[in-house]
């Protein structure tokens, strides 16, 4: 499953408008830059911003359902020679 801040930040480059936002680190959720927060703030580039949120949320919970709808296979389990009897054991 996807990181949310990759979805965010996948959501953001495809509609091309990624140069109004920076983050301050690396693997940091993107933010509008500050000339589209001060002195005037920019309500689209906040929009947009919100809306990659919501819709990053929503494929990583369509991923989380579709994953929890998938059974777990069971792990194998250990074995281990008896020191006893020399024969393998399974733990």
């Amino acid at each position: 499953m996807d990181s949310l801040r990759d979805k965010i930040w996948r959501n953001l480059l495809d509609k091309e408008i990624q140069l109004k936002y920076e983050s301050a680190l690396p693997d940091a959720f993107p933010m509008p830059k500050r000339e589209y927060l001060y002195p005037g703030f920019d309500q689209e580039t906040w929009d947009q911003l919100v809306k990659s949120y919501v819709e990053a949320l929503e494929i990583l919970k369509e991923q989380a359902v579709k994953e929890a709808q998938i059974p777990k296979k069971e792990e194998s389990r250990w074995m281990r020679k008896s020191s006893s009897s020399g024969l393998f054991e399974s733990f």
